[in-house]
């Protein structure tokens, strides 16, 4: 059997980060986004201790309207980490798939 003619095997890299390099550009589109959603993850990590202060302070002076914005916020920020969570694990494995998928096809169709 002959190997199949495609794009992404027709140019095969020699070293480990021409590898690396030229199965980051494969999936460029999957990888920008992983990282975009790790950064937001991230960030919403960092704005919790903050958002969590201000419920506090703000349930110390007592139960009211005065505490339902930082509650909302905080709600808000909950619903945004965990999106940002499940999209950024979605992607990331995404990538790790397609990245291993073509590489058993180099490696198959190298020693086939």
């Amino acid at each position: 059997m002959s190997a199949p003619a495609s794009s992404s095997t027709a140019s095969r890299p020699d070293t480990p980060a021409r590898l690396f390099l030229w199965l980051a550009r494969q999936r460029v589109p999957t990888l920008v986004l992983s990282v975009v959603f790790g950064i937001a993850w991230v960030a919403c990590q960092a704005l919790w201790p903050v958002l969590l202060g201000n419920a506090v302070d703000a349930a110390s002076q007592g139960f009211g309207t005065h505490l339902a914005i930082p509650l909302i916020a905080l709600a808000v920020l909950v619903i945004a980490q965990s999106t940002a969570g499940i999209l950024n694990y979605r992607f990331s494995y995404t990538n790790y798939l397609h990245a291993s998928l073509l590489l058993a096809r180099l490696v198959g169709t190298h020693l086939g």
